[in-house]
């Protein structure tokens, strides 16, 4: 294999490394850029701006521009969206009308469409040449994916899925990434189509997988660490022996 691009899609920014066997790491390219929700947020506002009703195409993804949407139908333009879209807003694309937003198959006449995604092939391959670089040989994407519980809190829903990977996966890290993702976290299974079947894994569990081989673990020879997430109002700590995730 040539080349990997591993991609954490964030709600602020996608950090990305572009992998090669012949390098050392640390001289593998790096991209910090604005995440996809910001991207999409920011094309919304250029459109109230411009006073065009939008139509919200594409797929599932991180619904970090509801701020947008709001700011839209709060200035009295049109909204609408094709249920595929509403899900990065909601467990229940019918629920959208409580933003103002219509459901639409098509794009009505007069909206103008805004294509929603989290992984853009066509974006990667034109950054990646204008870097000089070839399109990669495999796509490794993580995002954080609250997961599809119609009719339940997302939060207790996750908590099902860790304490579903607590008993079957015995805490192997290495386990929550995945070939193909768990039926409920649908934002996930939308990244992998997108970047042709490459494996995904949630951001959380990613960033603690990548503790356990910083260079201090792996210089030091360290069997057991722990380790303290603390961010979106939620402080979490773990523990982890040669691996296994302790919650």
């Amino acid at each position: 294999m040539r080349s990997v691009l591993c991609v954490d899609i964030g709600s602020g920014t996608q950090d990305a490394l572009y992998w090669m066997p012949d390098r050392a790491l640390e001289n593998c390219p790096k991209f910090v850029l604005p995440s996809p929700a910001r991207m999409v947020a920011a094309r919304m506002t250029r459109l109230t701006r411009d006073g065009q009703a939008i139509h919200l195409c594409g797929t599932n993804m991180g619904g970090g521009f509801l701020k947008a949407v709001r700011a839209h139908v709060q200035a009295g333009l049109a909204i609408s969206a094709t249920p595929e879209a509403a899900y990065a807003l909601t467990d229940d694309p019918p629920s959208v009308s409580r933003h103002g937003i219509v459901l639409s198959d098509a794009c009505p006449a007069g909206h103008v469409p805004v294509h929603q995604a989290d992984y853009d092939p066509g974006f990667w391959h034109g950054l990646l040449a204008m870097a000089g670089l070839e399109p990669p040989d495999l796509v490794l994407a993580c995002a954080q994916d609250h997961g599809h519980h119609p009719g339940r809190s997302s939060r207790i829903g996750r908590f099902d899925l860790w304490e579903r990977f607590l008993d079957q996966a015995s805490g192997r890290l290495e386990d929550l990434l995945y070939a193909a993702p768990p039926a409920e976290l649908t934002r996930l299974a939308a990244v992998q189509r997108a970047t042709g079947g490459g494996p995904v894994m949630d951001t959380g569990p990613a960033a603690a997988l990548g503790v356990l081989f910083g260079a201090y673990f792996v210089r030091h020879d360290l069997e057991s660490a722990m380790a303290a997430h603390v961010g979106f109002h939620l402080g979490v700590a773990l523990a982890a022996f040669a691996a296994t995730l302790w919650l």
